[in-house]
């Protein structure tokens, strides 16, 4: 079973990958890697503090923002295996 540090690892490295896997089909694409990116910052922010839990939410949702882009046609992807949206 992971624990919640090789979890947080896990998902900031995917988090990235999809990050830059992206483009924006218009200005609410851009918005949303926007909001991906600003919960990316928030989740090494709560890592510093050593709140690992929290950190663990923060990149959750900002994955979330990346999926419901690709999910809405919001976003293209390269790398379509990542996202359930397309």
């Amino acid at each position: 079973m992971e624990t919640v540090d090789e979890k947080l690892k896990k998902y900031i490295e995917l988090t990235k990958i999809a990050i830059n896997s992206v483009y924006p089909v218009n200005s609410e694409g851009e918005l949303l890697i926007d909001m991906a990116k600003r919960y990316l910052s928030d989740t090494f922010y709560h890592v510093e503090k050593g709140d690992v839990v929290t950190a663990l939410v923060s990149i959750v949702y900002a994955y979330a923002w990346l999926d419901i882009g690709v999910y809405t046609g919001k976003l293209k992807t390269d790398k379509p295996e990542l996202f359930m949206g397309d």
